[in-house]
């Protein structure tokens, strides 16, 4: 799917890894938050040249050296991936 890896938790894909950034799943509880602390939005060039945007955001610079605040971060990215997969319709069985 991408050139990075996935990182899981019980199943659930809640960051990737991608050129030496760790990108956390990101929703309106934990956005603002990771704006605030100097995050961006993970984003590449699309199809026409159309900037595409994922719901990923950087980890922040401060916690790359500190690995209470990191994990603090990827606790929160976690709940929002929880709170994705729990909302999402199940698929039907293929026949």
């Amino acid at each position: 799917m991408f050139g990075g890896a996935g990182v899981y938790r019980q199943g659930i894909i809640f960051a990737l890894l991608d050129d030496g950034v760790v990108w956390l799943k990101g929703d309106e509880t934990n956005v603002p938050a990771l704006e605030a602390a100097g995050s961006r939005q993970f984003t590449y060039p699309g199809k026409d040249g159309v900037e595409m945007k994922l719901g990923y955001w950087s980890l922040p610079d401060t916690a790359t050296d500190d690995p209470d605040e990191a994990s603090d971060w990827g606790r929160g990215a976690f709940e929002v991936a929880v709170r994705k997969a729990a909302a999402k319709k199940p698929r039907k069985p293929k026949a």
